[in-house]
């Protein structure tokens, strides 16, 4: 979806913060749903609508990248 970024990667994870989200090879707008262990976590792609799981390593910062992307209401 999203193709650039300055990949800030996540230290402490916040359930309210949106972030941007590796998967598929693809940057998606994400919410951390749970931390199933300290490598990995799910997220909610909150512009398809689906829920996965990722390593902690592909969560970064959006707000190093975008102040835009942080207005744009979820499209799902």
């Amino acid at each position: 979806m999203f193709q650039f970024a300055t990949k800030m990667k996540v230290n402490a994870i916040n359930f309210t913060k949106t972030y941007l989200a590796d998967w598929n090879s693809q940057l998606y707008r994400a919410r951390v749903t749970d931390i199933p262990s300290e490598q990995e976590v799910t997220v909610f792609l909150i512009d398809v609508g689906k829920i996965v799981l990722i390593p902690r390593a592909n969560l970064f910062h959006i707000d190093k990248t975008s102040k835009t992307l942080q207005c744009i209401p979820p499209q799902v």
